[in-house]
């Protein structure tokens, strides 16, 4: 039998859909799926994670992946014990804190921020604190225990001879400063680059400068050991992913400032000017080196461990800078 033009070409865009539908579903079976936990929302140092989510490089590299942003690095990293996420970022010394408390997990990568650029200890403009000494006593907020604000506030008390009370706010922590309810903050670039131009606050420690002699990773990602040996390549590609992403960020400028005004709801342009130029072009995912790993992980005395194991079997192999 044989059909008219008509019905052939019919028959023909019936296959066509078919084989078109089929290779879209064979695509979306092939990705894998990957639940990420950020400590904080809207903070510009994480701006790359997603931008590898809107350039579609987590689709090009066969993942499937689901950001969720928590109220500081401790709830991240209970969702991680719990099973709640698969890849998280905090501390090292936070991993560490974790790992000695029975919980599997392994750094898969250092970054975004392998130093803590436009991260500071910051005060109101009128407060009567000209140095970190006149904190004595007195409450610094932080997102959260056992993440790297809880542990930069206290590794600032100690050089500084004094005691405070770090003080878990849950993310926001400038607006409970302005309302007098702590004293002092730990501010990250976010509200750091927007305040201090302002002339609202003034900062009464940068800490890339004073931390230059004890160099540590502000942040690494880590994965629990489920999911590092249920989807290992997954777990690499998505570190990979970010850091095309943040490469993407980095070479075009233009598109790095319209995907932050967008991303931290922002429209002031200096002040996404300097978000690019001081915190994104300073971004890289990268190895680890274990000399800055094993000083990033002295901090984690401030969270009641001192008897750490070996920093590199924290570490999973491939992300050891040899």
């Amino acid at each position: 039998m044989r059909f008219s033009e008509h019905t052939e070409r019919a028959v023909l865009r019936v296959v066509a859909a078919v084989l078109t539908a089929t290779a879209s579903n064979s695509i979306a079976n092939a990705q894998e799926s990957l639940r990420i936990g950020l400590p904080v929302p809207g903070e510009s140092i994480y701006s790359p994670v997603y931008v590898a989510e809107e350039a579609g490089i987590y689709a090009k590299k066969g993942l499937k992946v689901e950001i969720t942003p928590y109220r500081g690095a401790g709830a991240a990293q209970e969702s991680l014990a719990a099973g709640g996420a698969d890849i998280i970022n905090l501390v090292p010394s936070g991993a560490a804190v974790a790992i000695s408390k029975g919980v599997k997990e392994q750094i898969v990568g250092c970054g975004p921020q392998l130093a803590p650029d436009e991260w500071h200890i910051m005060v109101l403009a009128n407060s009567p604190a000209k140095t970190v000494k006149d904190l004595n006593g007195q409450k610094i907020g932080v997102p959260a225990k056992n993440g790297t604000s809880d542990y930069y506030a206290q590794w600032a008390a100690e050089k500084a001879g004094i005691t405070v009370q770090p003080t878990p706010l849950g993310g926001n922590t400038w607006a409970p400063l302005k309302a007098g309810q702590i004293q002092a903050s730990i501010e990250t670039p976010s509200v750091a680059l927007r305040v201090l131009p302002s002339g609202e606050g003034r900062s009464l420690l940068a800490f890339k400068a004073a931390m230059e002699s004890e160099p540590n990773y502000p942040m690494c990602w880590t994965a629990s050991a489920d999911i590092i040996k249920s989807k290992p390549a997954a777990v690499k590609a998505f570190v990979e992913a970010v850091q095309e992403a943040t490469a993407k960020m980095q070479s075009d400028r233009a598109y790095s400032i319209s995907f932050l005004k967008k991303y931290l709801a922002q429209n002031d342009d200096a002040y996404l000017g300097l978000t690019h130029d001081r915190v994104i072009t300073t971004l890289a995912n990268g190895n680890v080196d274990l000399k800055i790993l094993a000083a990033s992980l002295n901090l984690a005395k401030y969270g009641g461990v001192t008897n750490l194991a070996d920093p590199a079997s924290m570490v999973i192999d491939y992300a050891v800078k040899k």
